[in-house]
Order: structure tokens, then sequence, then C-alpha cells
């Protein structure tokens, strides 16, 4: 089956009712590695509480209608001082109605953000990924680290680190940890632990997971340390299909590919640059350019940007920074974020991915931008475009979908992170079917003439269709859950037939298989003979090679209704059908008039002798 991804360029409106999974949400599990900071936006007036569950700690806050409030948190509730052991330093963020939250994790020249992903995107299995050694061994100031925060009670989680901790654990051997909820955990390895899997045991009990490190050079030998912090998101919600950010104003940055699954083949701009297996890395620097890479499974794609002293366009201004690459299939309509104003960060810049198709309807804070967009080199299929933004919240939107990332940086000092994304489980069918045919088995697929029944495998969530079956009919949208469809083909020929997959940020996938719709050959030449009263004859219909089975009505005066030359011998005038079945099970019918007349006496001689008899011809 021939795929490819895009976005749809059709709305409708069953593509509200798909439950859309984004950042945006009421409920968050939020800790960090140092001090921090929340900075909260709401398209409404709302209210919530940031509490700490194990330490009675609470704060009570509101949020202006299409504004931030910025929640300062005490370093004794988020300096994490224990390493590979249990903390009670978990937040539960709580508001009335839906809000997005991005993190400051950090303090002076030490700082970086992170997207806060609520409880519902939450999962039970994640892949880490961070960056390398620390450059002082066995400092838990600058150890690789994943720290895990619990959302229920005795949440047993497994533990397989790719790289010896710093309390001794071996690399590859499994341990087991509990925590309560709002309990958290700090991973901290002596070496890069990405790649470690780290697996909620009993039940479905969701975790939230953040990965950093508290003082990171990138690259090692190059002395700019910083802090560096992202919120990852599940195994089950990764993709296989990424463009990466630009970050303006730099001139480099490194890419780290983390495989979730074996044989993932991951090429870059279209060429195949490596074969990773479950927990594998795969590091590529670039000069701060947009890169397509796409991987046979699904990946986690993380961008490290480069400190001050490697990158000479820095110049002393801006450190590593640290965030989590979004798959193009996580786009969303609408964002509203916040380039903070932190310390000695006093420069804003963003960095938006769009389908090159729409890049004319991308709109920030009311002005179009669609002139700024460039088509990215390895796919043309999207576009980018950066820009200079000022501190302050904002609001980015494309009624087709975009990913942004916002970056800053000031003297030795840096941030970036996604400015929000979808989070669902995303739809990548390996085929649909027409009739129970596979469309996975054959580049094309032969149907019979009339009704088709086509099916959706594996079963997606949260997600709308539309189908085209390319025979001029009107599309059929088809709102999530509805898996089935049938449709009628009313004429022979070759066909499209697409099915489009719509997520909530209108980001779709689509599926296409073609199709030959086809019905037996059968005719009759003549199509009707005439027969006196009494006769007979033999049928002869004339048809393709492969028809295995005939039907011949109505059974009146036929030796058998079930062979290909039956004999007739009807008293009236009769119209037999005949109904043909193919190997394949398709059927075709055609009729044979046989037209019936009485017979009669004729003469073949006269006696003009006018008796009466015969005496006229």
């Amino acid at each position: 089956m021939f795929f490819k991804i895009l976005f749809a360029s059709l709305l409708f409106s069953a593509t509200t009712n798909a439950q859309c999974i984004s950042n945006t949400g009421r409920e968050f599990y939020v800790s960090f590695l140092v001090t921090g900071k929340l900075y909260i936006t709401s398209a409404v007036n709302t209210t919530g509480q940031v509490t700490n569950p194990n330490t009675g700690f609470l704060i009570s806050f509101s949020v202006a209608a299409n504004s931030f409030t910025i929640i300062p948190l005490p370093a004794l509730e988020t300096v994490h001082t224990l390493q590979n052991n249990i903390s009670k330093k978990g937040f539960i963020v709580r508001t009335v109605d839906p809000v997005s939250i991005m993190s400051m994790n950090g303090n002076i020249a030490n700082s970086d953000a992170a997207l806060i992903y609520p409880l519902s995107t939450l999962g039970v299995e994640y892949i880490v990924s961070g960056w390398g050694r620390p450059f002082v061994q066995d400092n838990f100031n600058f150890s690789p680290t994943a720290l895990i925060v619990a959302t229920e009670d005795s949440t047993t989680i497994e533990i397989n680190p790719t790289a010896q901790l710093t309390n001794n654990q071996p690399a590859a051997v499994l341990f087991t940890i509990k925590l309560n909820k709002g309990e958290t955990y700090a991973i901290t390895g002596k070496e890069n632990i990405s790649g470690t899997i780290i697996k909620v045991t009993n039940g479905t009990k969701p975790i939230a997971v953040f990965c950093g490190q508290r003082g990171a050079i990138i690259p090692l030998g190059y002395p700019a340390s910083d802090n560096i912090f992202e919120q990852i998101t599940p195994i089950t919600k990764l993709g296989k299909a990424f463009i990466s950010p630009i970050l303006r104003g730099r001139g480099k940055n490194i890419l780290q590919i983390t495989a979730a699954s074996n044989n993932s083949n991951i090429k870059l701009d279209g060429s195949i640059v490596a074969t990773l297996q479950k927990g594998q890395t795969f590091t590529i620097e670039t000069n701060n350019t947009a890169k397509y890479i796409e991987s046979s499974q699904p990946v986690q794609l993380a961008l490290f940007g480069t400190g001050s002293t490697y990158d000479s366009l820095l110049q002393s201004l801006g450190d590593p920074t640290f965030m989590i690459v979004q798959p193009v299939q996580q786009m969303l309509r609408k964002v509203n974020f916040v380039s903070p104003v932190f310390d000695s960060i006093k420069t804003h810049k963003l960095c938006i991915i769009v389908n090159t198709a729409n890049a004319s309807s991308t709109v920030i804070d009311g002005n179009n931008i669609g002139s700024l967009f460039s088509t990215v080199s390895g796919n043309a299929t999207y576009s980018i475009a950066t820009l200079d933004v000022a501190a302050g919240k904002h609001q980015l939107s494309n009624e087709y979908g975009l990913i942004a990332y916002a970056n800053g940086y000031g003297f030795r000092q840096a941030y970036g992170y996604c400015t929000g994304a979808a989070v669902n489980e995303i739809f990548s069918p390996t085929h649909f079917t027409v009739n129970n045919i596979s469309s996975a088995d054959s580049v094309e697929v032969n149907i019979c003439k009339g009704p088709a029944l086509f099916k959706i495998l594996p079963q997606p969530t949260n997600s709308n269709f539309i189908w085209n079956f390319g025979d001029g009919s009107p599309t059929v949208q088809t709102a999530a859950g509805i898996l089935q469809q049938v449709h009628e083909f009313k004429r022979t020929g070759n066909y499209t037939v697409t099915l489009t997959v719509i997520n909530c940020a209108v980001q779709s996938e689509t599926r296409i298989l073609k199709i030959k719709v086809y019905e037996p050959y059968l005719d009759f030449m003549p199509t009707d003979t005439v027969i006196a009263k009494g006769a007979s004859i033999v049928l002869f219909p004339l048809h393709q090679q492969g028809v295995v089975a005939y039907n011949w009505q109505p059974n009146y005066n036929i030796t058998d209704i079930t062979t290909r030359n039956p004999t007739v011998n009807p008293f009236k005038n009769t119209e037999y059908l005949l109904t043909v079945t193919d190997t394949s099970g398709c059927t075709s019918s055609a009729s044979f008039n046989v037209k019936v007349f009485d017979a009669f006496f004729m003469p073949n001689a006269f006696t003009p002798n006018a008796d009466g008899r015969n005496d006229v011809f």
C-alpha cells in the first residue's frame, strides 16, 4: 500500500468531535531539578491551586483570559538533593478551566524551559533522552538525570538503565521502585542514560517523566555549562516523522534520536543514516538548519543547543538548551505561549513549522506572517519560519495545524521549549481492507462491481476519517470509532481509494489503495432466437475464463440450471437469465430470449380445379 503524510486541506464539522488530547488541561504533575517557576496561560478567566500532597504546600492563583500568571515555587519544595532515591518534590496543579503551563527550571545564569503536559497525556512507559557524560564525574550537580513523578499511590516502576548510576547500580540490570502520589525519584547516571526504559508494572497508573541535567556542557570540552530540562511523552505517543527546528540566532545544534523499538531505520533528508535497536541513540550535528527525519519505528527526537564557547554566533550570549522535537502528526491549530523575562534573558525567538500549502494561514498576535516561510529542503511538503518576538504572552494559529518552538538567550543563559502539541497516540495503520482483502498484500486489489466493505486496521482512537472512493461519488466523513464503510461501485474501472485520518490538529495521515472494479465478461450473440413449439435449443453464452458456477433462471423446461450449455424447450416465450460466478466470487448476469411460435400446415402444391380444395397456393 502506498502512503504519505500530509495536512488535510479539507476541514469538516466532524473533526471537532474527535477527542483532542494536547498540552492543555486541568490537572498537571510537575517537578524540578533545581528552583523553578510556573507560567500558566488561559483562554478564559480561571482559578487554580498548586499543591504538594506530601508537604502540605498550597498556593492559590488566578489567570486572566488571554494572559498569564507566574508562580514562583520555594527552593525547599523544588530542589532535589537526593539522587537515586525517593523525594517528596512533586507538585499537582489543578484549575477550573483548561490551561497551558510552561516551567522555568533554574536560576541566575542557569535555566531552561519545559512544556508541561496534563494528566490525560501521561502514560506508563517512557524512554529517556538526555545529554552525555557529566563534565565533573560523580557530581550530582552535573549528572544526567531522569526525574519520575507518581500520580497514584503504590505505583511500582521498573527501571532498566543504559549506564551505571551514581549509586553504582550497574547498567542493563533491572531494578524496581515504589512511589506514592506526588513522590519523585531522580535517576542519575555516571554516563549518558539516554535509552533507559522506565515502566510501570502494576496496572495503568500514569507517571510523569522529566529529563535533564543541572549543568550540561554541550559539547564536552567547550565549557559553557547550563541547566537543561524537558518533560518527555510516553512511548505510545512517539512518532516517525519530524522537522527539526531552527534556533534563530544560533549557528549550531545537535540532534539525538533514541529508538523505542528494534530495527528502527533512520533517514535524514531521505537518506538512511542509521539502524537502531531499542534504547540505542544516534547523534547528528547540524549548522542549525531544518532537517526532515524519518524512522521506520517510533523514536524520540531531542535537540540540544550548544554552548556559547562552541557556537561562535552566540558571542557569550546563550548557553546549552534542550528541547523535545514533536512529530509532525502532533500539530495544533492554535497555541498560547509565553516568552519569559528571566534573569539575563532579553532576546526571544520563535520557530514555526507548517504545511507548505497552508503557510499563508499562519497568524501571530493578529498579524499574518505567511510570507516568512520557506520550504524545508528535505521535504518540501513542510515549510519553516523563524522570527524575533517580544517578551510576554503570544497567540499563534494556523487552521491547518502548526508546531512552534520558543527559545531565547542572554549573557551565558538560554531556554528553549515546544510551545504546544497534540499528544495523541499517532494513528499509523499498516493497511485497511476491502472485502477482507488486505491492501498490505498487493499494490492493486481486484474487487467486484457492487457493494464493497472497507475496514480500518488496526483500530485507532481519537481520530475522524474522510473516505474518497475515487469514482466521482461524494467524499464520506465519519466520526471517531466508525471503522467500517460500505460503498457501492456502480461502474467497472480503475480507482484510487483514499483514507484520510484527521487528528485534533487537522494533521492527517493518508492511506492510498489502488483497486480495479470489474465484473466477469458475459454475453449472448445474438441475444434471442425463435423456435417452434415443441422444439429445443442449446444455449451458448460467451464468457471469459475463470467462471466456476452457473445459475439459469427460471428453472423451466431446462435440462440443467448449473451447466454452461443447457438445452431448453419452452412452450411459451421465455427469458432465461444466466448468472455466472468467477474464482474471486464476482458475479455477472445476462439474458437470452427464446420466442416460441405454434406450428402450422404449409402446402407445397395446389390444384386450381375449382373443387374447393387447394385451389389457391
